[in-house]
Formats: structure tokens, sequence, C-alpha cells
């Protein structure tokens, strides 16, 4: 039942269902719906606890539990949280490359041209080199 209560729920919100289970803990509206819920079927809800915390073999105090389930899901989603800040730096380093790659073409097609303007001024004088070698023949 309490399953399908965050199922439920988890339908109706465009969020990932775990998320919605904290969420709906931390509003502790879940607990008060669900006692009603079981109520009418004439049992006792105790205590919601998602996850199926253990205690180590020799060790019965599971006080701490709650606590680690709770940093594992914050854990899980600054995982998503980073894989999501990733893309865009991933794109802005791939836009900043093409800039980059932009500039040096630019630069490369300026030298280029340079390069061209100083052969045809080394073949004009070239040839006016010969020519006045010819005339003073």
């Amino acid at each position: 039942m309490v399953s399908a209560f965050f199922k439920n729920v988890a339908q109706k919100n465009d969020s990932d269902s775990n998320c919605c289970k904290i969420a709906l803990l931390s509003r502790r509206k879940s607990s008060s719906e669900m006692k009603e819920k079981f109520a009418r079927l004439f049992a006792r809800l105790q205590e919601v606890l998602i996850g199926t915390p253990r205690a180590p073999v020799g060790r019965p105090d599971d006080r701490e539990y709650p606590d680690q389930l709770r940093s594992r899901q914050v854990a899980r989603e600054q995982i998503e949280t980073y894989k999501e800040q990733e893309k865009p730096a991933v794109q802005e380093r791939t836009l900043n490359e093409a800039k980059a790659t932009a500039a040096a073409q630019l630069a490369l097609t300026q030298s280029s041209i340079q390069v061209r303007v100083h052969e045809m001024k080394a073949r004009a004088a070239l040839a006016r080199a010969h020519k006045d070698a010819e005339t003073v023949k």
C-alpha cells in the first residue's frame, strides 16, 4: 500500500519518483494521508521509512541509517546535477575551440595574403632588375 501511494503521487508529479518520496516525507503530508488510509483498513501506521536500512551484524542501533539514506540520495542527486552542469561546459568548450580556430584561420589567411603580396613585389622587382640589366647592355 505504501509503495502504491508513492507511485500514485510520483505519477502526478513530473519529477523523479525518488525526489517525490523525499519531498513527500519532508512535507509530512504523506504520513498523515497514509495513516488515514491504513485506519480505513483497521491497521496502524507507525512510521514511514523509504528504503531498507539494516544494521551491521552485532549492532542493533539503526537510528543513523535514515540519515545515511538521505545522504546517499543527496549524493545521487549531486551526481545528476554535475552531469547536467557538464553538458553546457562541454558545449562552451566546443564553442571556444571553434572561435579560436576561426581566429587562427583569419590570421593564417592574412599571412597567406601577405606572402602572395611579397611574392608579387619580389617578382616585380626581379622583372625591373632584368629590364634595367638589359638597358645597360
